[in-house]
């Protein structure tokens, strides 16, 4: 909610009070004990500070992995203090770290900023460095995803020659993994990059020795994993015709459905909602043919085509997960084309069902800095509207009006014991304070 005020300050020209939102959130953040959701809670401080042009407070949170909360000043050579004692902090967890793929993560995340600064002899050093950190890691695994993620690097600059050259060292370190299942899915994640980059013969060998590695596989249930990556793999990769041979291999209900499901996303992407739909059908596991169900209804919904989207929908037996779908056709709805057409919309389905729970997914979408007095009274308007919603609507136009308009005394107090808003309240206090 605060990061969401701030960027409402800041496109008001409020720089001083988008600045002291974004501390208070950071104060309340820290105090978050689940981990998850404290990560989650910073990265979108950290996301709205970068939008502000904030690159290095963002990064100095310390949020998510250390190594992204440190990169913007890493290898910088800077005579400003800030940026210095940055520098020292960032070399200081480099030299101690011990573990190799972080410390790959942690050059690449400074390579990358430091490409995006315009300081590309500093950037291809830190990239080098990385390559020398990969080169140390003694587990194979570990070493291969190192690789992996360096090559990519190198595809992003246009260096296809060391991103070649990369991917063939990480397909030789791959041979060397113990573990079979670890091993082909290794030799997949590095077939998948060669495709990316448009080298599918190389592509083509890669998945012909995993194909290979999968039949070899003594344990049935070992291979039916193996082969449903193979599958998602070809799909990816465009070639759907071996992608329904791999997969009519797997005996498995659960891994053959995820398989076909792999495929169905694909026609999805090409807009072959037919193909997909009948697809699906083949799958036999029902979380799996729901959740397909689910993936294709939503990209109808995408593509304005309602009727196939509730069609789609209907399809989905899992009662929950149906009705977490027509929620998200009604977020996507309110997001592409505002609110009011977003209720529109609910017109066009005949499904009660649909129209109930798509009006969920329309209101909970409104948030504090996205609604507008015409939205809120447009929702309260809506005869369907159950309890929470219109709660929900009025709450967060209210924490609109505290933060954003003059609010007399009266109508504040008003709010207050009727929407139980003294933690906003206090909030603003103390932003208006600082």
């Amino acid at each position: 909610a605060l990061s969401s005020i701030s960027t409402e300050f800041v496109k008001q020209g409020k720089l001083r009070e988008a600045e002291r939102a974004l501390k208070e959130a950071y104060e309340y953040a820290k105090g978050i004990t689940w981990a998850r959701s404290k990560d989650k809670a910073l990265r979108a401080i950290s996301t709205e500070l970068v939008k502000q042009g904030k690159s290095q407070e963002a990064l100095e949170f310390g949020i998510g992995r250390i190594e992204v909360a440190l990169n913007y000043t890493r290898g910088i050579r800077s005579s400003e203090s800030a940026n210095y004692g940055a520098l020292v902090k960032a070399l200081k967890y480099i030299s101690e770290n011990r573990d190799g793929q972080k410390r790959v993560d942690a050059f690449l995340a400074i390579s990358t900023e430091l490409r995006k600064q315009g300081k590309l002899e500093e950037s291809e050093n830190a990239l080098g460095y990385a390559f020398s950190c990969a080169s140390m890691i003694s587990i194979e695994e570990e070493k291969v995803e190192a690789l992996l993620d360096i090559s990519s690097e190198f595809a992003n600059r246009g260096n296809l020659e060391s991103f070649e050259r990369l991917l063939e060292e990480a397909l030789e370190c791959a041979s060397g993994i113990e573990d079979d299942q670890e091993r082909v899915e290794a030799i997949l994640a590095i077939s998948s990059e060669f495709a990316k980059q448009g080298k599918f013969a190389k592509a083509e060998t890669a998945l012909d020795d995993a194909f290979e590695c999968a039949y070899e596989l003594e344990v049935d249930w070992k291979m039916e994993n193996v082969l449903s990556s193979i599958t998602s793999k070809l799909a990816k990769q465009g070639k759907i015709e071996e992608a329904f041979e791999c997969a009519s291999g797997i005996k498995d209900g659960q891994k053959k459905g995820e398989a076909l499901l792999s495929i169905s996303t694909e026609f999805v992407k090409q807009g072959k909602f037919q193909e997909a739909i009948d697809c699906v059908r083949g799958i036999s596991d029902e979380w799996a043919n729901s959740r397909a169900f689910l993936a294709i209804s939503t990209e109808c919904a995408k593509q304005g085509n309602w009727p196939l989207a509730e069609a789609t929908a209907k399809e989905v037996t899992l009662r929950a997960t149906r009705q977490k779908c027509w929620q998200q056709i009604g977020k996507d709805a309110y997001h592409k084309m505002g609110y009011k057409q977003a209720l529109e919309v609910l017109q066009q389905f005949s499904s009660a069902e649909a129209r109930e729970y798509l009006l969920k997914g329309i209101t909970s979408a409104l948030e504090v800095d996205n609604i507008t007095k015409e939205d809120a009274l447009l929702a309260l308007r809506v005869p369907t509207q159950e309890v929470a919603s219109m709660e929900h609507v009025m709450q967060i136009h209210a924490i609109h009006q505290l933060f954003f308009e003059e609010l007399p005394s009266e109508k504040l107090q008003r709010y207050n014991s009727t929407l139980n808003l003294q933690w906003a309240i206090d909030i603003k206090e103390q932003v208006q304070s600082q």
